[in-house]
């Protein structure tokens, strides 16, 4: 079984980690997420996670402009 989880402007990464860890010992996860300057060591930790695949975007205006953002999502 595979499931996708969105969470475009990734505001909640630490609580995101946790769930996502549970989710992949029972299925595959696609993960749809956005780079920012906060928390982003637990996207290190789940890129550890054969389970999981990270497919990022720029959506977070900590990152990119708020034209760039739009066009990303």
């Amino acid at each position: 079984m595979k499931v996708a989880i969105v969470d475009p402007a990734s505001y909640t990464l630490p609580y995101d980690y946790f769930f996502l860890v549970e989710v992949s010992k029972f299925c595959m996860v696609d993960f749809y997420f956005s780079r920012t300057k906060y928390n982003y060591e637990y996207i290190d930790l789940l890129r550890q996670n054969k389970n999981i695949n990270l497919i990022e975007y720029e959506v977070s205006q900590s990152v990119t402009s708020k034209y760039g953002a739009l066009k990303n999502y």
